[in-house]
């Protein structure tokens, strides 16, 4: 692409005065203007994202976001510190604090940057250098701000997730708490069932109970009778109508009908089929 617009090949001597990244007319690009093509092209890629979910305050790129993020780039295709230092022309150990960062990142999510190439693996490209420009001291102070701007949002952004992952610590501990609640008071609930089951009767006893159970009366009376009669079926879970002596009698739905667990005295049998 850089060929077709200078109108030269790579290896041509002219080539050596065409800048990489120059503007359409081979110029040095205007550092405002390439930083205003930056901020329109992220807020394109970035249609849905909203700056204030990262928890601080969100102050755009400048122009030293390429130098800053292709520095991490490059440490994590696995650069040696001294190759982008030189690369990136630093004299400082700015950059340290951009490697810093990458190991950070890397082992919270257990990543690995790639090794080094070997020497053999891939030719050496063929390189053509353009015409350096020395920077101007207001290039380098301007540089310097930048960088101590960017530092200073990414710290920003390290203390709001220090203090996300604190919140986090704490609702999980607040839910673990609420568990160990809830866990003790079961285990409360299931002691006073068990204490309760322990004094419910055995088999045993309830077998002796229900051998002892009256299922009703044993002999009745009508009203007036000087007889009484032997009950065949009065049980209390069956219908009255089916409440009947051994003779035939249907009592069940008489009126003043006496019952008794025993035999009574003074009375007659009956003398119909009840003995």
């Amino acid at each position: 692409e850089v060929s077709r617009a200078a109108h030269c090949e790579p290896s041509a001597d002219q080539a050596r005065q065409v800048l990489l990244f120059g503007t359409p007319s081979n110029g040095v690009p205007d550092k405002r203007a390439v930083v205003a093509a930056w901020q329109d092209l992220l807020a394109e890629a970035a249609v849905d994202w909203v700056p204030t979910e990262e928890g601080a305050q969100y102050v755009g790129v400048d122009g030293h976001s390429g130098r800053r993020s292709g520095a991490k780039l490059l440490v994590r295709c696995g650069w040696t510190r001294e190759a982008v230092a030189f690369l990136g022309r630093w004299g400082s150990d700015a950059i340290m604090a951009y490697i810093e960062e990458v190991t950070m990142v890397d082992q919270a999510f257990d990543l690995q940057a790639p090794g080094p190439l070997e020497a053999d693996a891939r030719p050496p490209p063929q390189v053509v250098v353009a015409a350096e420009r020395e920077p101007s001291p207001a290039d380098k102070r301007e540089d310097l701000s930048s960088e101590l701007k960017a530092l200073g949002t990414e710290l920003g952004l390290l203390r709001a997730s220090v203090k996300s992952s604190r919140k986090t610590g704490r609702q999980a501990l607040s839910e673990a708490e609420l568990v160990r609640a809830g866990t003790a008071g079961l285990h409360q609930t299931l002691s006073t069932l068990q204490e309760e089951i322990a004094l419910l009767p055995s088999w045993e006893r309830l077998g002796v109970k229900l051998k002892d159970f009256i299922r009703g009366p044993a002999y009745v009376r009508a009203r007036g009778s000087k007889k009484f009669h032997r009950v065949a079926s009065a049980h209390p879970l069956s219908p009255a109508e089916d409440h009947e002596t051994r003779c035939g009698w249907s009592f069940g739905l008489s009126q003043g009908v006496q019952r008794f667990d025993a035999e009574p005295s003074g009375l007659a049998q009956c003398d119909r089929g009840c003995f």
